[in-house]
């Protein structure tokens, strides 16, 4: 079994709360064939569950090779720009190509604006996912682009319900864990790594 300090996302099954919600829109346009783009922003608190729904997406849509998943830190145009030039090969390794863009919020504007090519070139079967904990913190021509949701965390009961399915080791814990981790899910699950650490050593 995964260790919650090691886990990650593979299915739907593994979100909860609001982004469960969206995921599932998605997915459900996706398998219908009603999306042959996918323009997606998700903001919202740290540990909501924006990456996971990038995530699950990307699997479902494409061969790990398809996925470029990388933080706004390493972005620079030299990268964009290459991107923009892969576009006419995508379909020679599969039908979807996915770009996830994490905290794209901390992108420098001159890559920003070279990112509006990237949206306008990108025509069919290319899905580009980005995440940011701050809503408002992209231009408004390139934060228009996107289908924007703002997600909001799991209740705690959510949570511990989750915890308790996947990791019956800290059911006895994992209410507490939930009560105290204001809606962070990343945050619950490194503190109940914590926990089984702390148990198996004695401390």
């Amino acid at each position: 079994m995964i260790e919650p300090g090691n886990f990650e996302p593979e299915s739907i099954d593994d979100i909860i709360g609001h982004a469960r919600k969206i995921a599932d829109i998605q997915l459900k346009k996706l398998n219908a064939g009603k999306l042959n783009r996918l323009f997606l922003l998700l903001t919202g608190k740290p540990g909501c569950g924006k990456s996971s729904v990038c995530r699950v997406l990307a699997k479902s849509l494409a061969d790990p090779i398809n996925v470029i998943d990388v933080s706004a830190c390493e972005l620079n145009v030299d990268r964009v720009r290459e991107w923009i030039q892969d576009l006419g090969y995508a379909k020679l390794y599969g039908d979807w190509t996915v770009y996830i863009i994490n905290e794209c919020d901390e992108i420098n504007r001159q890559v920003e604006i070279l990112m509006l090519q990237l949206l306008d070139k990108a025509k069919k079967h290319v899905a580009i996912l980005c995440t940011s904990n701050k809503a408002n913190a992209l231009i408004d021509r390139f934060q228009s682009r996107f289908q924007h949701h703002e997600v909001t965390p799991p209740a705690a009961h959510e949570i511990e319900k989750f915890i308790s399915n996947k990791w019956p080791e800290l059911k006895e814990v994992a209410g507490g864990l939930a009560n105290s981790c204001a809606g962070d899910v990343r945050q619950s699950l490194a503190d109940g790594q914590t926990w089984l650490d702390n148990k198996e050593y004695g401390e």
